[in-house]
């Protein structure tokens, strides 16, 4: 988003926890019962936003 009351954000979002490959080979064993645990056993996904201090970002208009 640009900006909003003084603020700005970014909106992030992941799908397809646990999709492993062969780059994920270290640490596929230590995180995927997490994954399975916390993603609806790989189902899930997540939708967030980050901010700062208003003051601190102004992202200017392209």
């Amino acid at each position: 988003m640009d900006e909003i009351n003084g603020w700005t954000y970014i909106m992030s979002n992941f799908q397809h926890a646990g999709d492993w490959n062969s780059l994920h080979a270290k640490v596929q064993a230590t995180l995927d019962p997490l994954v399975r645990a916390n993603y609806k056993d790989r189902a899930g996904a997540a939708v967030g936003y980050l901010t700062a201090d208003p003051t601190s970002v102004k992202l200017a208009k392209a």
